[in-house]
């Protein structure tokens, strides 16, 4: 906050500043950064529940982060609805067992438990 001249009030006001917002701005571009990089990380679990949970999760970050990217979270709606939450989980659980039968990855042995 302090690199973009924020302070911790700002967050208090009915609507974020342009410093705030670029402030959001900037932690959503860093955590899409560490998303991209655990993106092969389902593939690569042994247990499919578990994959599919981490799936699920990663799922809904992305969909908040678009929405962090393009509203303004101290004055506008930036969670997801109910239906919105079963819709992108089921997406994810399909796509997340789609890759795991489709993609040959070896897992790891700590995956694997040995």
């Amino acid at each position: 906050m302090h690199r973009h001249g924020v302070s911790v009030e700002a967050l208090d006001q009915p609507k974020a500043s342009p410093a705030l917002l670029a402030c959001l701005r900037d932690l959503v571009a860093r955590n899409e950064a560490l998303l991209r990089d655990g993106d092969s990380l389902t593939v690569h679990m042994a247990d499919p529940r578990f994959a599919c949970n981490i799936a699920v999760i990663e799922k809904f970050a992305w969909e908040i982060s678009k929405l962090l990217r393009s509203r303004d979270p101290l004055s506008e709606k930036v969670h997801l609805s109910k239906a919105s939450m079963a819709f992108h989980a089921l997406n994810a659980i399909a796509g997340c067992l789609w890759r795991r039968a489709t993609t040959s990855a070896p897992l790891s042995r700590q995956a694997a438990g040995k």
